[in-house]
Order: C-alpha cells, then sequence, then structure tokens
C-alpha cells in the first residue's frame, strides 16, 4: 500500500480527527482581516482553479531549493505522483466538484467545507476510476474543512507531515481543476502560515541600506499625498515618502526613514536567457514574503497596459506602452507589483509589472517585469531628482500591411527626420533585431539609450536600403 507524507497544519488535523468521531459542527465563518497596504512586502501565489480546492500539496522530503540555472528542480516528481496520487480523491456533489484526501484506510476523507457545503448528496471518485457513495460526517466552516464518510476499507491513506515544509521548497499539488481528475501541477511552497487577507498590496524592493525603494508608479499613483505606508519582512511598518516617478517606465522610488537595511543586489538584465530559472517575490493579493518560481519565458517584449488591455492594472493616465520586458511563467498576481524578479542567484534581474490575465482574474502563466537595468537606471535618475532620460525617435508609426512598423508622422527636426527617413517608409529591422509590427519599433527604441546609434533596415517603395538614426531625448 502506497504512503506518502502531505502537509497540513497540526491544528487542522486535530480538527479533523474531532470531525470523525461526529462531535464538531461549527456554523459561521470568519472574514479575514485585511492587511495594510503596502509597498515594501514580498509575496507571490499561484491561482487556484476551481475543482482544484482541497487539492493536496506533496512536499519531496528534503528536496533541494533551486540553487543553480542548470539544476532541475523537478526531476522527483514522477515519484512523488506515484506514491500520493492514490490518496487523492475527487469530491462529486449534485452542485458541482473539489478534491479530497484518504484520511484513513477505513473511509474518511478530509475536504474543504465549501466544496460540500452546498451539496444534497456526495460521491468520491477514487485515482483508479471506481466511484462510491460517500456519507457528510461533519463541517467547520470556520476553517474550512469537512469530513465524508464511504463503506470501503484497506484504502491508501496518506500519512500528514506535523512538521511546515519550508518556503522554496518543491511541492506538487493534485487535484481536479475545473473537472480534470488526477491533475499535476509543481511549483515550490511560497509562503506558510498565511492569514488570507481581503484586499490585495503592491510590493517593492529596498535598493539602498538607508531606506529608498523602488516600485511601480501605478503601485503609488492612488496614493493620497506624498506618502505610502511600508511594511518590512520583519512585520516593521514605517511611512515612506514618494521620492519620484514616472509613468512611461511604470517606475517609482519611495523613501522610507530607516537605515540599516538590507539592500538588494542588481543583476544584468542584458544577460539573461529564455529558460533561466527565476523566482518571482512580492505580496500578491496581501499575502506577504511569497515565493514563485518559473522560468524566462521570451526577452524583449513590449507590452501596451492599461485602457481595454489585459492586464494586472489600469494606469491612471490611460494607456503605457512598456518596452524591452521580460516575460515569465513564474506566477504573478495582482499585489506583485514593484516585486523583485531574482535569478538562482539572488540578484534582481527584473521589477514585476504586468500579466496578461486573457479574461480570469488571476494568474495565467504570462507575467512580466521591467528590465533591472532600465529599473536600475530610472531608479538612480529619480534619487538624483533630475529629470528622466527617454529615447526619442520623433515618429509615429503603425503596423505594415505586410509586416513591420510604418512611419505614418514624422515630427519636423527630430532624430528620424534628421536622418532622412520618409512618411510610408516601413522599418523592417533596427540593427540585427527583426521588426514584425509597431510595437517592436517602440520597443527597440525604448530599449535604446539617447545619443545610441541605431541602424535602421527599411522598405521605401519596394526598395529595400538602411538609415542610420541617431536616438534623442524625448521632449
Amino acid at each position: 500500500m502506497s504512503r506518502f507524507r502531505i502537509s497540513l497544519i497540526l491544528p487542522t488535523l486535530a480538527l479533523v480527527a474531532a470531525l470523525v468521531v461526529g462531535c464538531v459542527q461549527v456554523s459561521g465563518a470568519t472574514t479575514a482581516p485585511a492587511a495594510t497596504g503596502s509597498v515594501g512586502q514580498t509575496t507571490t501565489q499561484n491561482a487556484a482553479l476551481p475543482g482544484s480546492s482541497n487539492a493536496p500539496v506533496a512536499n519531496a522530503v528534503a528536496s533541494p531549493t533551486v540553487t543553480s540555472a542548470a539544476a532541475d528542480p523537478f526531476s522527483p516528481v514522477v515519484d512523488i505522483v506515484k506514491k500520493a496520487q492514490p490518496s487523492v480523491v475527487t469530491v462529486l456533489t449534485d452542485q458541482g466538484l473539489g478534491s479530497g484526501i484518504i484520511y484513513s484506510a477505513d473511509g474518511y476523507i478530509v475536504t474543504n467545507n465549501h466544496v460540500v457545503a452546498t451539496g444534497n448528496s456526495y460521491t468520491v471518485a477514487f485515482a483508479s476510476g471506481e466511484q462510491v457513495p460517500a456519507t457528510l460526517v461533519g463541517t467547520d466552516p470556520t476553517t474550512d474543512v469537512a469530513v465524508l464518510k464511504v463503506d470501503k476499507t484497506d484504502l491508501p491513506a496518506a500519512v500528514f507531515e506535523q512538521d511546515l515544509p519550508q518556503v522554496g521548497q518543491l511541492a506538487v499539488a493534485i487535484g481536479s481543476p475545473l473537472g480534470f481528475e488526477n491533475t499535476v501541477t509543481v511549483g515550490i511552497v511560497s509562503g506558510l502560515q498565511r492569514t488570507i487577507p481581503g484586499s490585495a498590496e503592491g510590493s517593492g524592493v529596498v535598493i539602498s541600506s538607508d531606506g529608498y525603494i523602488v516600485t511601480n508608479n501605478h503601485v503609488v499613483a492612488s496614493a493620497q499625498g506624498s506618502t505610502v505606508k511600508v511594511t518590512f519582512n520583519s512585520g516593521k511598518k514605517v511611512d515612506a515618502t514618494i521620492v519620484g516617478t514616472d509613468p512611461k517606465t511604470d517606475l517609482a522610488v519611495v523613501k522610507a526613514s530607516v537605515t540599516g537595511l538590507t539592500a538588494a543586489t542588481w543583476g544584468d538584465s542584458d544577460k539573461v536567457q529564455v529558460g533561466d530559472t527565476v523566482l518571482a517575490i512580492g505580496s500578491p493579493l496581501g499575502l506577504q514574503s511569497s515565493v514563485t518560481a518559473g522560468i524566462i519565458s521570451a526577452l524583449h517584449r513590449t507590452i501596451t497596459v492599461g485602457g481595454e488591455q489585459q492586464s494586472q492594472f489600469d494606469t491612471p493616465s490611460g494607456t503605457t506602452t512598456i518596452g524591452d520586458a521580460i516575460q515569465t511563467d513564474a506566477p504573478i498576481n495582482p499585489g506583485n507589483s514593484g516585486g523583485a524578479l531574482v535569478d538562482t542567484e539572488g540578484h534582481v534581474v527584473g521589477i514585476n509589472s504586468a500579466i496578461a490575465t486573457a479574461g480570469s482574474n488571476g494568474n495565467v502563466g504570462v507575467g512580466f517585469a521591467i528590465s533591472a537595468n532600465k529599473a536600475k537606471s530610472v531608479a538612480q535618475q529619480l534619487i538624483r531628482g533630475g529629470k528622466v532620460s527617454h529615447p526619442y525617435l520623433g515618429v509615429s508609426v503603425g503596423d505594415a500591411q505586410n509586416g513591420g512598423a510604418q512611419i505614418q508622422q514624422l515630427v519636423a527636426g527630430g532624430p528620424a527626420a534628421k536622418a532622412g527617413l520618409q512618411e510610408g517608409d516601413v522599418v523592417t529591422k533596427v540593427n540585427d533585431t527583426a521588426i514584425a509590427g509597431s510595437e517592436d519599433l517602440v520597443g527597440a527604441i525604448q530599449a535604446s539609450t539617447v545619443g545610441a546609434q541605431l541602424t535602421l533596415t527599411i522598405d521605401r517603395n519596394g526598395s529595400q536600403s538602411t538609415v542610420k538614426v541617431t536616438v534623442g531625448e524625448a521632449p
């Protein structure tokens, strides 16, 4: 009979034992307290799908935290699934479905209260495909725990782990999301002993020991006055002053009146590669000090956020186009904004900023971070109190019919006009980078620096040529 350890906090285990003997039935769920808004917190979480409720998290005992991009953090997954999956069941009610865990060999099943709360009849489907009717033994809405009983013996009961896992430890979730039974997903333990808050927060990264913190502009844009509240990992809360903001890059810097802080180490975002392992750190949905893992999915993305664009945020001024963004599949959710995307050495390679949602309310595996090199440069300019310098070409562009970015308008005396570009020209390359459309050109210019010389490949009336342009500074 296969047995495997499944993490469950000890007070919940005691509650399950009480429900099994038929003594506990508690009514009236309490509302979790809302956490105070902050910029300095760090967290992330994976979005749960309907049907995955009470899907257990099986932890590899003494499994390694990812320490290098070359390490394979998921190598134990096959063995974990073979051992843990027989103890996971699907709970079917006349109103819907969820997941459950075999608590004992004589037929007791633990699940969530909200899985069974609206049901009148219950069926348990085992990993083998067998389905049997179940009786509701007891529920506790306060902790969202319920116990069912099936008339079977010699079931493969789970072994519940009484010791908490570690943040960063490999975790495997098994359940029935959206009705797809026995679905396995892999991630890491993002946080421990959480109180689920009622509101989301922004995040930030400490960049100096004397209190400077970088975050997103949209995190602080709606602040009342010039101050925000910062909560550090220690739980200490302090007021911070907004030093400066740059809506064009969606970056901001705040200053907390504290010293002796541990500053993050900047990485070189020009050196990251697609496939590199990264961790997203922030406060998604107010869950402080959460960590999620993924890889670099793509580089040099140009994204438009705000307006009708599906994103994590809507900027107060409408849409914002961010160039040279890093795409990652590390789970990012509202509240991660302004948090760190770090490599396996703990170096900050990006500032998490936006997600594509595809009409949903949470992460779908497509997140974006502002590159560390850009964030560092903008933050330094804001701290010095100067105007943030933005590269500028002096054109309005649209998508060309057969690919490329077509110049629709030229600013008189601008860099493009001085270089001899004309309205109707189609830009197909910037240096060696192919330009598929207008957003690619915007991204390429934003990724450059004022004073840089670029070679543009253009198509003019069917003839191809190259033009050298010196990037100007946006007025």
